[in-house]
């Protein structure tokens, strides 16, 4: 789902559509903390990257 989310972000030129894939990819991501599939540091980070490449292209301060 990050995979498809960054693609879309990079993508997009509708910010809308690039913020829902955020949305959608952050709510994938945080339930793979609680079901133990991956570490909560890895999901901040790799959430972290995925936000602020949004707002560098959408020029947004994070």
């Amino acid at each position: 789902m990050a995979r498809t989310a960054a693609e879309t972000i990079a993508s997009s030129t509708d910010e809308a559509a690039a913020r829902e894939a955020l949305k959608q990819a952050t709510k994938v991501l945080y339930k793979a903390i609680t079901s133990g599939t991956m570490h909560r540091n890895t999901v901040r980070r790799k959430v972290a990257r995925l936000s602020s490449s949004l707002h560098r292209k959408f020029g947004k301060k994070a």
